[in-house]
């Protein structure tokens, strides 16, 4: 872009900003825009004999400031043909779309522009990436740092240029956030579906053992099986066979003094 398209662009831009909404309503500025529009269309015949790149920016910066102004179809329909011409690719095809939303293009069988519009769409469809976001409803959505106007969901894919993009999403209190890869003529898939919480961790309930069933056991009850006798006692013991050889002694004495008798 040379210095003096530069300051073509800049002046177009500050009298956008600065001129109020009011007097953009106005028979003047209709009629100042309505020049602009005429203005671009010389422009863009110029540039299209000459294959000028400067010339056919400055057809679009005067069909910018028409639109800004007049923003019917006649003007929407050149503004996207100059900004293909000037590989605003992206803008185009958002500026398709919304002229398919006004004129049903593609849901009309015999639309004047259907042709047209199909080779541009497909044109401008192939030049440019897709985003399919995958959001919480109502989440507030990012991309590469600039807020966008819709909440999700979106109604259609995020046209944007071929290459890498962060998109983020902001959903009750929590932001995710992932990088995508954006391929000319693809439609990618992002996912900004917050984690779930992790479970809270339940308190284990304390199983009390039911009390082991006590066993009476008498004096008189036999021991276990495999268990020991319990050692019988010898009747020899010393003490028993005194009192038995004394005995026998008697005995033997009785029988003496039986005899003597």
């Amino acid at each position: 872009m040379t210095s003096r398209v530069k300051k073509i662009f800049l002046a177009a831009v500050c009298t956008l900003v600065i001129a109020p909404s009011a007097f953009a309503q106005t028979p003047a500025a209709r009629k100042a825009a309505e020049e602009r529009f005429q203005k671009g269309l010389r422009l863009y015949a110029e540039a299209e004999r000459k294959q000028s790149r400067d010339v056919f920016e400055q057809a679009y910066l005067e069909f910018v400031q028409a639109y800004a102004v007049l923003p019917n179809e006649k003007v929407l329909w050149n503004l996207v043909v100059c900004e293909i011409a000037t590989e605003r690719h992206v803008d185009a095809l958002k500026h398709l779309r919304e002229y398919d939303r006004r004129e049903n293009v593609r849901g009309s069988a015999s639309h004047p522009k259907k042709e047209s519009f199909a080779k541009l769409w497909d044109r401008e469809y192939r030049a440019t990436g897709h985003i399919a976001v995958s959001a919480p409803a109502h989440a507030r959505l990012t991309i590469d740092g600039a807020p966008m106007s819709e909440e999700a969901p979106l109604k259609d894919p995020l046209d944007v240029a071929p290459g890498e993009h962060q998109l983020t999403a902001s959903f009750d209190g929590k932001v995710t956030s992932a990088k995508i890869v954006a391929i000319a003529g693809d439609v990618v898939v992002a996912k900004l579906m917050p984690e779930a919480d992790p479970p809270t961790p339940s308190t284990p309930s304390v199983v009390t053992a039911p009390p082991a069933a006590s066993t009476n056991v008498s004096a008189s009850t036999a021991p276990p099986p495999g268990a020991d006798a319990a050692p019988k006692q010898d009747f020899w013991t010393t003490r028993n066979t005194v009192v038995v050889a004394a005995g026998a002694g008697a005995l033997v004495a009785a029988g003496v003094g039986v005899g003597f008798s």
